[in-house]
């Protein structure tokens, strides 16, 4: 259990720093979020931008999930 949350807090910190320090992970996040917020205005990006943030962390702690069950299975199994 502490592998899993592991790999969960390391891909989330991961989405966080990717979030702030490239520009196309930003504009990704603003994609995702564009179809959860119907206003256009400039004072509504944090309204389309916070649910695209939210949306892109999930996704990441899953992948961070998936990828530590996989290591799990293939390369720590024991041998039968």
């Amino acid at each position: 259990m502490r592998r899993t949350l592991a790999a969960a807090a390391i891909a989330l910190g991961l989405h966080t720093l990717a979030f702030l320090f490239l520009e196309a992970y930003r504009d990704l996040a603003f994609r995702a979020g564009r179809p959860f917020c119907h206003a256009t205005d400039i004072s509504d990006i944090g309204c389309i931008v916070l649910p695209g943030f939210i949306v892109l962390a999930i996704v990441a702690a899953v992948v961070g999930i998936l990828l530590e069950r996989l290591d799990r299975h293939f390369w720590r199994a024991d041998p039968k």
